[in-house]
């Protein structure tokens, strides 16, 4: 619960993450297709390989794509591609991102 006894708008993610608005829920949706996966979230202390789902800004609303990326030690090419798979699967559209090659943007 909000300091101020409020709850969020669209709940609690994993690890009581606060989803206040479409685009945090809609990040938590991409996390949770990939932790189905069996992949972790990025946690420097505790798993310091894994996933990081970004918003790339609020400009243009919920129309901007989240930007996924991987960290630590694999090869990130290949990571890149398995998140890809997995992540259009679950319906979600991909594109690669044309700054980063390691890195995706995901439209939910």
């Amino acid at each position: 619960m909000e300091s101020n006894g409020a709850s969020p708008a669209y709940g609690y993610g994993k690890f009581g993450r606060p989803l206040h608005t479409a685009r945090d829920r809609d990040a938590e949706a991409v996390r949770t297709a990939l932790r189905k996966a069996r992949l972790r979230d990025f946690n420097a202390a505790r798993h310091p390989h894994g996933f990081v789902v970004q918003d790339l800004g609020t400009g243009g609303g919920n129309s901007r794509p989240l930007r996924v990326l991987y960290c630590g030690f694999d090869p990130p090419a290949e990571r890149i591609l398995r998140y890809a798979e997995i992540l259009t699967a679950a319906g979600f559209k991909v594109d690669e991102d044309p700054d980063d090659p390691y890195a995706l943007l995901v439209h939910p």
